[in-house]
């Protein structure tokens, strides 16, 4: 750990230069990405339409994508907040000390993060986009019928 965080900006730079010009390199494809800034581009951004129809949209239309152009092209970042807003205590002025949410009328309207995208390699980009609109309706379907269908 102490030699990793005596590591410099500009030794990094070098190993990810290093990496990226040469295939056989460790880390090659990842450094090549970072260097020639070929990072993945979003292909789905979560939809409250399609969550309304299957909750687990983004997964399908991931897993959709994979058996069509192979998984190594695709990455898949979900999130979604397991709890509501932040309870604390809150001290008033008069030194009570209530809850947060009993203190404050807009902390409870906060809604709730949820993240749901897939990206796409950039070469798959477009036929990836243009494969989703084609068949968005077959991947995107009620959670028991993609079970069942």
């Amino acid at each position: 750990m102490d030699q990793h965080l005596r590591c410099t900006d500009n030794e990094v730079t070098a190993a990810l230069l290093t990496a990226a010009s040469n295939p056989g390199n460790a880390g090659h494809v990842h450094a090549r990405r970072i260097v020639g800034r070929e990072h993945f581009k979003v292909l789905y951004a979560r939809n409250p339409n399609d969550v309304k129809i299957n909750p687990e949209a983004g997964n399908a239309v991931l897993q959709a994508l994979s058996r069509q152009f192979g998984a190594e092209h695709f990455r898949h970042d979900r999130y979604h907040q397991s709890t509501g807003p932040p309870e604390f205590p809150v001290r008033l002025r008069d030194g009570q000390v209530v809850s947060s949410l009993d203190a404050s009328a807009t902390l409870n309207q906060v809604p709730v993060v949820s993240v749901d995208h897939v990206f796409a390699e950039r070469s798959f980009l477009s036929k990836g986009n243009e494969w989703l609109k084609a068949n968005r309706a077959n991947i995107i379907k009620p959670k028991r019928e993609a079970d069942h269908g």
